[in-house]
């Protein structure tokens, strides 16, 4: 069946298979936006690109492409014909930068399959060339109309001073292997002339990210996925939550929920960090969303207040057990970062890290559907935590799909390509959704999202991640459909309906879950129950193996399942 997928733009030359070019069978140049055939370039067919988005005859940057697959022996072969390597790109190739008198050796160069320019086309992201070529996408218009960029850098020296000379205001936010990421507010109508500039490998729209939970509200019972043996609970693992918030206030984060708890005060939130001066943040602790609450109690609150629910559906009936609601994981620790937005990756990372986690969870993103820059900074982060540390500091770290799959209601179809960023990183564990058969009543559409345990939601981000990027994403799905967890006592979802997306929690019929626990949805509520089984999964490797797992082993035992 063909794919439904959003409006991607691929140009490619010759007249093979583009499914097959885009696989590493393909033996084809594979960037984000082209797909380069080696062999109908050398009989002479070119790509069709805009003249205004070609390299210039002159231009430094170019694509090598081996006829065999490249390891670091054909890099130190480049460097030492003085040629500068920045990146690979698929398959068997780097970007590089040579001078006129290289560039001939470099054609010759044994084993040299193709050297093709890095033309400014390839510079570009979906929303950009919508723009420069006159799409009509109104989403992708308005976010190249902000006039605000992150731009990617080649891996060379001096590289930022090649968008100072040419009048560009920018300053550096982030580096992934030695590729610096710069933000820039230009003029949209400039932009072209942004991707003319040599030294600039990447340009894209900058989208802040939100929270995955924009169906809101929903439920999971979250100690069905805890481990049988009663002695994994979570003990001495330290998960970072990094969301709006969290309710310090709630009992649900108390070491002794009888007693009050506040930061600093039988609480299990050992670190709680807020920022202030920045344009999402207010500077205080707390949760005045809810979001944050939610999460974080799914993966480790203790269940304290269950028994003020009064309509659980799917739940047995009232009154429930004093922990009936608890998280996957109870006795893990809690590192909040308050505000994702207002911290950058590196930040973020550092900081929880710093304070013990080893687990992160992140229920939030953006809707930038291709592989983006942090995308490419959380990737390094999962290999390397710390980087100011020797060695490798590896950090698991778990994203949320997305809500933009759109799909029917019984989780068939949807729009292929719809995990958003930075979820579609390659090495974050990525999570999409699945219905729970609580057959609730309280909205029109209840039933149709609840009356199973195995369909995909229909709001669940489906993959692969572009046409010619076709990694499997999400790489795991949990229940994410009315998932019940803690309401955050600044909030109060149940008594609003605020049409034409009503919160989950809405008080009528079968389902009135109280004031203390709330009924949530979306790919935000399925990524902590995913993250406390991976609490579990590491207090036990941790324990019997005396290792803790790899973020790849992670990935690998939650696949398996």
């Amino acid at each position: 069946m063909e794919r439904a997928w959003r409006r991607h733009r691929v140009l490619r030359n010759g007249r093979r298979d583009p499914r097959l070019l885009a696989s590493r069978r393909g033996k084809a140049i594979v960037l984000s936006h082209a797909i380069v055939d080696p062999v109908a370039l050398a009989a002479g067919e070119e790509l069709d690109i805009p003249d205004d988005l070609k390299a210039p005859a002159d231009t430094e940057h170019y694509i090598v492409q081996f006829d065999h697959r490249v390891s670091a022996r054909e890099r130190l072969q480049l460097q030492q014909e003085g040629i500068q390597v920045s990146h690979y790109v698929p398959y068997s190739a780097f970007a590089v930068k040579v001078t006129p008198g290289q560039l001939e050796r470099l054609r010759n160069m044994e084993g040299v399959r193709a050297v093709v320019p890095y033309h400014p086309y390839f510079k570009l992201s979906r929303e950009i060339l919508e723009y420069l070529l006159g799409g009509q996408d109104a989403v992708a218009l308005n976010r190249v109309k902000r006039g605000y960029f992150r731009v990617m850098l080649f891996a060379e020296p001096g590289a930022p001073d090649g968008l100072h000379q040419a009048g560009f205001r920018a300053t550096e936010v982030g580096a992934v292997d030695s590729r610096i990421i710069m933000r820039v507010q230009c003029s949209p109508d400039r932009v072209a002339e942004l991707a003319a500039v040599e030294s600039v490998g990447w340009i894209e729209p900058e989208i802040p990210c939100r929270a995955l939970n924009d169906l809101a509200v929903g439920r999971v019972r979250a100690g069905v996925l805890r481990l049988p043996d009663l002695d994994f609970r979570g003990d001495g693992v330290i998960v970072n939550v990094t969301d709006t918030g969290v309710d310090f206030g709630h009992p649900a984060f108390a070491w002794d929920p009888s007693q009050p708890t506040s930061t600093g005060v039988n609480t299990r939130i050992v670190y709680y960090g807020v920022r202030t001066n920045t344009p999402t943040s207010d500077g205080l602790p707390g949760d005045s969303d809810g979001h944050g609450s939610h999460v974080a109690g799914t993966i480790l609150g203790n269940g304290a207040l269950s028994e003020t629910v009064f309509k659980a559906p799917g739940s047995g009936e009232a009154p429930y057990p004093a922990d009936a609601f608890a998280g996957i994981a109870p006795n893990a620790l809690l590192v909040m970062l308050e505000d994702f937005n207002s911290y950058s990756p590196s930040q973020q990372v550092e900081t929880a890290y710093a304070h013990g986690a080893r687990i992160s969870n992140n229920s939030w993103g953006n809707s930038q559907y291709e592989y983006s820059t942090l995308s490419a900074e959380f990737d390094a982060l999962v290999r390397d935590a710390d980087p100011a540390t020797p060695g490798n500091q590896a950090y698991i770290m778990f994203f949320a799909a997305g809500n933009d799959g759109a799909g029917n209601r019984d989780g068939t179809g949807g729009q292929a390509g719809t995990v958003g960023s930075p979820g579609n990183a390659k090495n974050v564990i990525t999570v999409g959704a699945l219905e729970q058969p609580r057959r609730a009543d309280n909205l029109a559409d209840a039933f149709e999202e609840t009356d199973s345990d195995w369909e995909l939601a229909w709001f669940s981000s489906r993959g692969p991640v572009t046409p010619t990027d076709e990694r499997v994403k999400p790489d795991i799905v949990a229940p994410g459909s009315y998932v019940l967890s803690v309401q955050s006592h600044d909030t109060r979802p149940d008594d609003l309906r605020d049409e034409p997306l009503p919160q989950r929690d809405y008080r009528y019929g079968n389902v009135d879950s109280g004031t203390n626990y709330a009924f949530f949805s979306g790919t935000s509520m399925a990524t902590p129950v995913a993250a406390g089984a991976g609490a579990l999964i590491y207090q036990y490797l941790t324990n019997h193996l005396g290792k803790p797992p790899s973020p790849a082993l992670m990935k690998a035992a939650l696949v398996a399942g």
